[in-house]
């Protein structure tokens, strides 16, 4: 009886920490700058396993400060902080909060970090009724079976030299074939599917 009290209190508590998880949505939007020009881009960043969306919101603002265009963001929470959890559901609202909001988009830009990163991916990789004119993976690398993949937009990789989990390695080898490869990066074709190497960078800085 003792041990089927304490699996009814395991299961209440349980229970307890999910519906939390479900009401506690911090998922934001960051409309443009003030007077801010330019084409208007609509900017989707999606979170990395276990990383709160809003431990991203400074560097989402300092983009939006060095941008020349009128960009919006928005950041949308998935439940339990796993992007794989109903990713095109979250995404799509996103974009209708945002455009109630006031955003007449010219561009649609997908941004993931770590495994939110892969999911962006996966997603396009499936042809998501929406169209997506790039995609930014931070943390993160093109998958290998999409590396000469069509289903992908233009793809800018941003890792740091820091990463524990994205090893250098890993790192080293998509420069050599989104970059080497197609002639260097002084060539146009290498623009494709840029990789870039922050120094000072960790997984999570």
């Amino acid at each position: 009886q003792i041990s089927q009290l304490g699996g009814a209190a395991m299961l209440r508590l349980l229970l307890a920490s999910l519906f939390s998880c479900i009401a506690a949505d911090d998922s934001f939007v960051l409309p443009p700058r003030n007077g801010s020009e330019g084409l208007e881009i609509a900017l989707i960043f999606i979170q990395g396993a276990k990383s709160p969306v809003l431990g991203y919101k400074p560097m989402l603002q300092a983009i939006q400060a060095a941008s020349s265009n009128r960009l919006w963001v928005g950041v949308p929470q998935h439940l339990l902080d796993i992007a794989e959890i109903d990713f095109a559901g979250k995404v799509e609202e996103m974009l209708q909060r945002m455009s109630k909001a006031g955003m007449k988009a010219d561009r649609f830009v997908l941004m993931g970090h770590s495994l939110g990163a892969v999911c962006c991916q996966l997603y396009l990789a499936n042809v998501p009724k929406r169209k997506f004119d790039a995609l930014v993976l931070t943390g993160s690398a093109i998958l290998r079976h999409y590396r000469n993949s069509s289903l992908l937009p233009t793809t800018l990789t941003l890792d740091g030299d820091l990463d524990g989990l994205l090893r250098l390695s890993r790192q080293a080898e998509a420069y050599f074939h989104q970059v080497e490869q197609p002639g260097g990066p002084e060539d146009p074709k290498a623009l494709q599917n840029p990789v870039v190497i922050l120094q000072g960078l960790s997984h999570w800085s």
